[in-house]
């Protein structure tokens, strides 16, 4: 380490005059704006964590009256018999996603139709027909209210 601050020492009295001023008076200020800088972008990160740690509260507040509601979406989403491909994710506050990956369109039909049967309504529908004939994507749904 003393050879190390030797180095310095011998760098800084290699300096003219001038240049010492220089660094006198700027180093300070250098150094002043990257401390403001680095805790600007602390204060800024805290805060974010914050917001989301307090949504993250509410939603666990919320979770123990939603989760028998998400359970009998789920359920009732999947009680059709689903083709090969299809599968069900849950949502919230009832709504439930069937995700479709190369599923024949025919069966695609009558999985939708079942749904229909038993009270589901369809909110969004995004399907992409492949080369083949075949169907993928994404179908959302909420429960009968």
């Amino acid at each position: 380490m003393a050879v190390k601050l030797a180095n310095v020492d011998t760098w800084l009295q290699g300096l003219q005059p001038r240049e010492r001023t220089v660094l006198k008076y700027a180093a300070p200020i250098v150094l002043g704006i990257l401390l403001v800088g680095t805790q600007q972008t602390l204060s800024d990160a805290a805060a974010a964590a914050t917001k989301r740690l307090d949504a993250a509260s509410r939603v666990e507040a919320r979770l123990p009256g939603e989760l028998p509601k998400l359970r009998s979406s789920v359920a009732a989403a999947t009680s059709v018999d689903l083709p090969p491909g299809i599968r069900i994710e849950p949502l919230v506050e009832g709504e439930v996603r069937a995700v479709v990956e190369d599923v024949e369109f025919v069966a695609v039909l009558r999985y939708v139709a079942a749904q229909a049967e038993t009270g589901y309504r369809l909110t969004t529908v995004k399907l992409q027909k492949t080369a083949d004939g075949r169907v993928s994507g994404e179908i959302l749904q909420a429960s009968p209210r």
